[in-house]
C-alpha cells in the first residue's frame, strides 16, 4: 500500500512539473513618450540641452511606484482586473495598480510649474526595482519609474 501512494505521488508530481521551454515566438515592441499634452500648456519636456536663454530653477526628479495589495485565492482562482497585473504568491496574489510614464510627467510638471518653471531639460527616464519581503518565495518586486531634468524658466 504505500508503494502504491508513493508511486501515485510521484505520478503526480512529475505528471504536474512544468515542461521545459521548447519555443519563444518572435516579436516586436515598440514604445513612445507623448509630450503633446505639456506643449498645449507651453510646458517643454526635452531630453536635449536648451540652447536659447533661461533661468535656472532646479534639479527635480520624481519617482513614482505602485499601489499594491495583497488578495487571499479563492478556490485557486486568480482575481484579474483590467489595468492591473497579479504576481502568484503562496497564500494569494498581490494585485498591483498600472503606472504609466504619462502619470509620472504629470506628476513632474506639476512641480515644476509650481516652482515657476515652464521647461525641464535633460530629462532622464529610467525604470526602478524596489523588493519587499525577507525570503525567496515571498519577495515581492515592484517596478516603479523614475523621471529627473533639470528644470528651466525659458525667457
Amino acid at each position: 500500500m504505500k508503494i502504491f501512494a508513493l508511486l501515485v505521488s510521484l505520478l503526480l508530481i512529475t505528471g504536474c512539473a512544468k515542461k521545459p521551454l521548447s519555443h519563444i515566438p518572435a516579436r516586436t515592441i515598440s514604445s513612445g513618450v507623448d509630450f503633446t499634452a505639456f506643449t498645449d500648456r507651453e510646458f517643454l519636456f526635452t531630453p536635449e540641452r536648451y540652447v536659447e536663454e533661461y533661468e535656472s530653477i532646479g534639479v527635480i526628479t520624481v519617482t513614482m511606484w505602485p499601489e499594491a495589495n495583497r488578495e487571499v485565492m479563492e478556490n485557486a482562482r486568480r482575481i484579474r482586473r483590467p489595468g492591473r497585473y497579479t504576481r502568484a504568491t503562496e497564500v494569494g496574489d498581490w494585485v498591483i495598480e498600472a503606472i504609466t510614464i504619462q502619470d509620472a510627467l504629470e506628476a513632474m510638471y506639476q512641480l515644476a510649474a509650481e516652482m515657476g518653471a515652464n521647461a525641464v531639460i535633460n530629462l532622464e527616464i529610467t525604470r526602478v526595482v524596489e523588493e519587499y519581503g525577507s525570503s525567496i518565495t515571498s519577495t515581492l518586486v515592484l517596478q516603479g519609474i523614475e523621471i529627473s531634468g533639470f528644470a528651466i524658466r525659458r525667457l
